[in-house]
C-alpha cells in the first residue's frame, strides 16, 4: 500500500496501528511504539493535532508506554486525548 499511495497515505496509518496493535498483543512493545509513532505523525500531517480519529492511536501508544513503564510520556499521550475529548 506504501508503494501505491506513498508513505503519507492515510490508510497507511490505519495498517500501521493495526500491525502496532498485533505487536503489542504479542507483549512486542518496543516494536509496537515506532508504528504507533509514525500512524500517529501520518493521521495528524492529515487531520490536524486534535482530529477524533487520532484516538484509537493514542489510546494504543499510551497503552504500550504504560507497559514499557514509561509512565510519564503515557501521561502526557493520555493528556492529548482529554484535549480532543473536550474539543
Amino acid at each position: 500500500m506504501e508503494k501505491i499511495g506513498g508513505p503519507d497515505y492515510p490508510d497507511m496509518a490505519a495498517n500501521l496501528r493495526i500491525l502496532a496493535q498485533i505487536r503489542a498483543g504479542q507483549g512486542r512493545y518496543k516494536e509496537a511504539e515506532p508504528l504507533l509513532k509514525r500512524s500517529l505523525q501520518i493521521t495528524r500531517a492529515a487531520r490536524g493535532p486534535v482530529d477524533e480519529v487520532l484516538v484509537p492511536g493514542l489510546s494504543s501508544y499510551a497503552d504500550v508506554l504504560r507497559k514499557m513503564s514509561r509512565k510519564d510520556e503515557a501521561s502526557q499521550v493520555e493528556m492529548q486525548l482529554r484535549a480532543i475529548s473536550r474539543k
